[in-house]
């Protein structure tokens, strides 16, 4: 038995009893003693009634004139010290003791009153109710006044309950005052008898209370020979084992601890009930569980059907399980261990690790070999297809020999920009790439693209304006790659803007960031396929884009130069009116420096 302050469980016994029976006392006595008095009241307000029916029947035999009412029934309501009321058969108050007689005729009908009803039963009611009038509870007594057998009105006296509220208040007040006296020496005589008992068991108490805090050290002296001595031997021996055991648990626990904090795979341990017990930090990072979960089904913090199936098979019996499930936009690989599959302490332990770079890299992989190997097939093929017809006997005819070849060319050269924009591509990509950027003027950059893209441009009479002002700071760029990227943009613009159509560049000092457009009055980029043009091998128009030689990995390599110098890369179009390409740059801080 675990023993709290004994003291004050003695003193808690002798409170308890006295405050049960003064609580019997005040639910069972006091309505009691408020029913008796009520019921006296009652009595002698019945008594007083009936005289004073009597006295009236003999003062007016047949009928009470309404002029003297008022004067009778304050006559005899000051003799009484009662509310002393007159209704006239009708039930029209033709005189009352507490109201004023111009107020009379502003006063209910009380014909539909319970003691005036009652009282036509039985000869006699009472009733007890608040009054509206007087804004108090009373007790009515009401008796109908005949003479010779003829009935022309009724008498009602009222009493306040005031009298019985305050007599009732006073024996709360007594009550109430024994209570606390009772108290207080209950309290004196437990604390002195408690205490005298209770000093052994206290001292084990706080033994174990400090030991509970943490101070294994804590022992129990024993001065006498009796129960509680042998008590305390017990004690002391079982506070050095329990020592011991903590500290080797101590030891484990604070090795598995550091274990936990190292790892980086995620760890969730789950008792045969399915809860948590424990989580490791990596878990909680990977997953972004939020606050404690510890003693949660698991299936509350992770709502993962396949994780549940796993666990569920491991508690059944199953050694080890190991699947692969989704979270959100994370992908992740559980292994799932059983603790003991017998003992009370079993459960499962769960491994997370999580997958979601080798799924993406695994997915990149597949897209680039399908849109490569897409992107080749088709000029292989015709490079193929009409060197085997030269071969089989077009060499004999030079027109039809020179189409062929010029067409062969054609594709060599698709496949010839495909493979060197595959080549940027990869340079930029590799984490090996070394960028050094340096101070880099915009203007002068952009006009090198324009170089780039001078023949195109007056195949088609396009007008380019460069619109960059001279007086721009410095970027902070690799000037090869930031080459290609006006090149490629250029290029992509003079490709899908019509004849005498205009591509202008011009750039802008946005904070820390220098912020540059080139801008065309081509065909547009629909909405749907706005967010996506920045994908590899992504066209809007397929067809078209291989027609004028497009390799579809241009703007791909855009954006991969552009956030690799620390920028980002945008693109607004309206459909048939045009597009705009946006990418910043951080400004150089060897020119501030300067």
């Amino acid at each position: 038995m675990k023993f709290a302050r004994l003291q004050w469980q003695i003193f808690a016994a002798y409170s308890s009893i006295l405050l049960l029976l003064l609580a019997g006392l005040q639910i069972y006595l006091y309505p009691i003693l408020r029913h008796s008095l009520v019921d006296q009241k009652i009595q002698t307000l019945r008594e007083e009634t009936g005289l004073l029916a009597w006295v009236i029947e003999e003062r007016f035999p047949g009928s009470i004139p309404e002029e003297v009412a008022s004067r009778i029934v304050g006559e005899y309501g000051r003799r009484l010290r009662l509310r002393v009321t007159l209704v006239d058969p009708e039930g029209k108050v033709i005189g009352d003791s507490e109201v004023d007689p111009a107020a009379l005729s502003r006063m209910e009908n009380h014909r539909n009153r319970p003691e005036i009803v009652e009282s036509l039963k039985s000869g006699f009611g009472t009733s007890l109710r608040f009054s509206d009038t007087l804004k108090t509870s009373m007790i009515y007594a009401a008796k109908p006044l005949t003479r010779s057998g003829v009935f022309y009105g009724w008498l009602r006296l009222a009493d306040p309950l005031t009298d019985i509220d305050n007599t009732l208040a006073n024996i709360r007040k007594i009550l109430f005052s024994a209570s606390v006296a009772a108290l207080f020496l209950a309290l004196a005589i437990s604390l002195g008898v408690s205490r005298w008992l209770s000093r052994p068991i206290q001292r084990l108490i706080e033994a174990v209370d400090r030991i509970a805090q943490g101070d294994l050290e804590a022992r129990v002296s024993t001065r006498h020979r009796d129960e509680t001595s042998r008590l305390a031997l017990a004690f002391n021996h079982m506070a050095e084992r329990l020592q011991d055991q903590i500290n080797r648990t101590r030891s484990e626990g604070e090795q598995l601890a550091a274990i936990l904090r190292g790892l980086a795979e995620g760890v969730m341990v789950l008792n045969q009930e399915g809860k948590i017990t424990l989580i490791n930090n990596a878990l909680r990072g990977i997953l972004e569980i939020p606050g404690p979960v510890e003693g949660k089904f698991f299936r509350e913090v992770l709502r993962l059907p396949e994780l549940s199936e796993g666990v569920e098979q491991v508690l059944k019996g199953k050694e080890w399980v190991s699947l692969s499930f989704a979270y959100g936009q994370r992908f992740f690989e559980a292994n799932i261990v059983g603790i003991s599959a017998t003992s009370a302490a079993g459960g499962v332990v769960a491994v997370f690790h999580d997958t979601t770079k080798l799924e993406h890299l695994e997915r990149v992989r597949r897209d680039f070999v399908a849109n490569v190997s897409h992107e080749l097939r088709t000029p292989l093929t015709a490079i193929k297809g009409y060197a085997e017809t030269l071969l089989e006997g077009a060499l004999s005819d030079p027109e039809t020999a020179r189409t062929f070849l010029e067409i062969i060319e054609k594709h060599a050269n698709r496949l010839s920009a495909l493979v060197a924009d595959l080549l940027v591509l990869s340079t930029v990509e590799s984490e090996s790439a070394k960028v050094g950027p340096v101070p880099v003027n915009l203007r002068e950059t952009a006009e090198t693209g324009i170089k780039a893209v001078e023949a195109r441009a007056r195949e088609k009479s396009l007008r380019i304006d460069n619109l960059i002002p001279a007086g721009l700071p410095l970027v902070s760029a690799d000037p090869k790659l930031l080459d290609e990227v006006f090149i490629n943009l250029l290029d992509n613009g003079a490709k899908y803007t019509p004849e005498r159509g205009q591509i202008f560049l011009s750039a802008s000092l946005a904070g820390e960031m220098v912020q540059c457009q080139v801008s065309d009055s081509g065909i547009g980029i629909p909405l749907e396929d706005l967010t996506r043009i920045f994908e590899r091998f992504y066209r809007v128009d397929k067809a078209r884009s291989r027609q004028m030689g497009g390799t579809g990995l241009g703007l791909s390599i855009v954006k991969h130069i552009i956030e690799t110098l620390g920028g980002k890369v945008w693109a607004e179009s309206e459909y048939g009116k045009g597009s705009s390409f946006f990418f910043t740059l951080p400004v150089s801080r060897k020119q501030s420096e300067t």
